[in-house]
């Protein structure tokens, strides 16, 4: 398929090209298409086309990519003659180039430095100091529950067993299922209510608050019975779980470091400026 994107290339892009004058760059391999002394090149297309893409469509991608580059770069020539103040754009050009080798360099030289190795402590500590910032918008819960055929009329045992039980019975559960077509489920990381309930079938309304007095619920979707227990709950306000929190907490420390050490380095570099005189403060 390469070898026939390669002879397509060469059939529609492949053009002898005359320098305009000697200090224009010479191409350096088959060029598919040219503006203004700016070649894109056949190696350049064959890097960039999709994984397992059809010879059509091969084509169809390669015809468009090659106008959109000519299309950008004679709009990119055309906005260079026509608009005359430019040194905004100027500015913004050196300002972004200027942050571009910043972050490459904190990237490599600054944040490598970084230990992203965080101690419980040290996330508790910042959980319990910023409480305020973690208000559950969202209920959660924890839950396992168990499925059985919805035409067994006699599931006593089942419920009993179920909703008698808790996560810490996980093992017992799982043997109590085996070989009968009973399945047992287990959801002991926090889960937002909604997905939970969409997991389980639940397509009647159940209202968040009814965790306050009510730890199970049993539902029929389908040729299925759903027999679910509660294990526990965070209803909305209420403090979100470390566990869920920890994460964001991560980032936040993580981030923290990050600052430090680069205002570390700035300030090493403007004290070694000022005393070598590249920087003066007035």
């Amino acid at each position: 398929m390469i070898y026939r994107i390669i002879c397509i290339l060469v059939i529609v892009g492949f053009f002898n090209i005359s320098c305009k004058n000697n200090k224009e760059v010479k191409p350096t391999g088959i060029v598919v298409a040219q503006v203004n002394g700016e070649y894109l090149y056949q190696n350049d297309i064959v890097k960039i086309l999709p994984k397992n893409i059809s010879s059509e469509d091969s084509a169809n991608y390669v015809s468009n990519y090659i106008h959109a580059w000519v299309g950008d770069r004679l709009l990119y020539y055309e906005a260079r003659r026509v608009l005359t103040d430019t040194a905004s754009i100027e500015n913004k050009i050196k300002n972004y180039r200027q942050q571009l080798y910043i972050y490459y360099y904190c990237e490599k030289h600054i944040y490598s430095n970084v230990d992203y190795k965080l101690s419980e402590e040290e996330i508790q500590d910042y959980y319990n100091k910023h409480l305020q910032d973690y208000v559950l918008a969202k209920t959660y819960v924890k839950a396992h529950y168990m499925t059985m055929d919805a035409e067994v009329s006699t599931y006593y045992l089942e419920r009993d067993r179920l909703f008698n039980s808790s996560i810490e019975d996980k093992n017992e559960l799982q043997d109590f299922c085996v070989g009968t077509g009973r399945k047992v489920y287990f959801f002991e990381d926090w889960t937002e209510l909604g997905e939970f309930l969409d997991v389980v079938k639940c397509l009647g309304v159940f209202d968040a608050n009814e965790l306050l007095f009510k730890s199970t619920l049993e539902n029929i979707s389908g040729n299925l019975r759903y027999l679910i227990k509660f294990d526990d709950y965070r209803t909305i306000g209420n403090y979100m779980p470390l566990e869920i929190a920890r994460d964001k907490i991560a980032e936040i420390l993580i981030n923290k470091k990050k600052k430090e050490q680069y205002s570390q380095k700035q300030n090493q570099l403007i004290e070694q400026g000022i005393k070598s005189g590249s920087v003066v403060l007035k």
